[in-house]
């Protein structure tokens, strides 16, 4: 078995006076309803209602798609009460399986956002629910769901998470049978006294992939909870939001078993006095594209407000006595994330014009000197997200419109076309008229939203169809 490495923005938190890492901060905690933290209200999530009950298992749900999945394909799945997603037509589950949290032990191919003994069958619990949208995507959502211990349903604590499976083949650069998925996670109040696990599995012990803090035998307990050191709802892997872990299957390859990041320090030069401009350079990461954020920070832990894009920084009167750094941090999906550090610059005050009067020495004294303080770190927010999505017809002369989706309130967007992966040149609208330039190609359009105080985002659309003449 594989364990995903990606850390923990609360873990990142912890070590940042000895390590050196400037956290991504953590928004306030969830709610527990579906969409009050990081889950994404896609309209065919709630088409469907999973009968109330305990180990309960949908019929079949057709994709209108084939997947590729380990060497199989598939067009349809199954859904569980317990947190699972079976691939496969012929799959019936068992309930001894759908309730087992080791992933080694299922015998088909399946996702698991969230696998224990999950229930629905009393008051107070919520439902499952689930749907196949126009497009294709897959989306499930286990909404306030309890658990079943002591011979009944459980509804003091309550889980809510979605699994979210998009077709990915007509995207740029993608395969026929590729996909993404994506794990979202609302609350987890639960895990059944550490008997819970989320990642996928092939139905055999060699590509059975967990993430961190997932256990089968309750001799660890609590790490996937709120206040656990392997929280899901604060850890994020192929996305800057807490909460949320998004994946791809590309040419059959399962790329949760991530990789590296090909990342290289930033250099800072320029000058170490009030008013000087500090300029980073910082090498391609690959393999391209590579997602970049630049935090410029004050003794190493205090992030300094912007618009966490810039490779420039002016040097100001309350950084005098201060150290200033740049740091990069890389996102790519299916990669773990890459933080690096520049240099540091030593900020003194501008030199003052020479004196007549000579320099005054301060008597001697015993009083030991202060110690200085350092200030808390400063959080960085985190810009909520929509995902675009294009529409209009492929054809040249016509229009194509991007919608942006719902993003945090006084969000600056910008825009970004792209013809087979290439940027159109002067593209940068919400619309973007089709030309013969563009003939044959895909289309996609880059949303970026920045705002004062907020971490930018950066979302991709899915791809047209090739351009058609009209």
């Amino acid at each position: 078995m594989t364990r995903f490495t990606s850390r923990l923005a609360i873990v990142a938190i912890a070590a940042v006076a000895t390590a050196g890492i400037i956290a991504v901060p953590l928004p306030a905690s969830a709610a527990g309803t579906f969409g009050s933290h990081i889950g994404q209200a896609l309209d065919q999530c709630d088409d469907n209602t999973l009968a109330h009950g305990d180990d309960t298992v949908s019929g079949n749900v057709q994709l209108g798609w084939t997947m590729h999945y380990d060497g199989l394909s598939f067009s349809s799945l199954r859904v569980d009460t317990n947190g699972k997603v079976w691939l496969g037509t012929g799959v019936v589950p068992n309930q001894e399986s759908t309730r087992n949290p080791d992933l080694n032990q299922l015998p088909y191919p399946t996702i698991v956002p969230f696998g224990s003994d999950a229930s629905t069958d009393a008051a107070g619990a919520g439902d499952v629910t689930y749907g196949v949208g126009t497009d294709g995507t897959f989306c499930a959502v286990w909404n306030g769901v309890g658990y079943f211990d002591s011979g009944k349903t459980q509804t003091d604590k309550l889980n809510t998470f979605q699994l979210i499976i998009r077709p990915a083949s007509e995207s740029a650069g993608r395969s026929f049978g590729d996909f993404d998925f994506t794990f979202n996670y609302d609350q987890i109040e639960w895990d059944r006294g550490g008997r819970a696990s989320a990642g996928y599995t092939s139905g055999n012990t060699v590509t059975a992939v967990e993430l961190p803090g997932s256990h089968h035998d309750g001799l660890v307990v609590g790490d996937f909870l709120e206040s656990g050191v392997d929280a899901l709802i604060w850890g994020h892997s192929g996305s800057a939001h807490p909460g949320r872990y998004t994946f791809s299957v590309a040419n059959d390859i399962n790329a949760m078993n991530p990789g590296t990041l090909v990342s290289s320090e930033p250099t800072v030069t320029g000058g170490n006095t009030v008013g000087s401009t500090l300029t980073a350079k910082v090498a391609e990461w690959g393999p391209a594209p590579v997602e970049m954020i630049y935090i410029w920070v004050r003794d190493d832990q205090d992030a300094i407000p912007g618009d966490y894009a810039s490779l420039t920084y002016v040097l100001q009167p309350e950084d005098i006595g201060h150290s200033i750094r740049l740091f990069a941090i890389g996102f790519k999906t299916n990669y773990v994330e890459q933080y690096r550090m520049s240099n540091a610059t030593a900020v003194t005050a501008a030199p003052t014009p020479p004196s007549d009067t000579p320099p005054v020495t301060p008597p001697a004294t015993d009083k030991p000197a202060a110690v200085p303080t350092t200030a808390a770190p400063v959080t960085i927010p985190l810009l909520t997200a929509g995902q675009p999505i294009i529409s209009g017809t492929a054809k040249l002369g016509k229009t194509l419109k991007v919608k942006a989706g719902t993003w945090t309130p006084g969000a600056t967007l910008s825009y970004q076309w792209f013809a087979n992966g290439k940027a159109i040149k002067k593209a940068t609208t919400a619309k973007l008229t089709l030309t013969k330039s563009v003939k044959g190609k895909k289309i996609t359009v880059k949303v970026t939203g920045t705002k004062t105080g907020y971490l930018p985002v950066v979302r991709t659309s899915k791809a047209t169809a090739a351009v058609k003449k009209k």
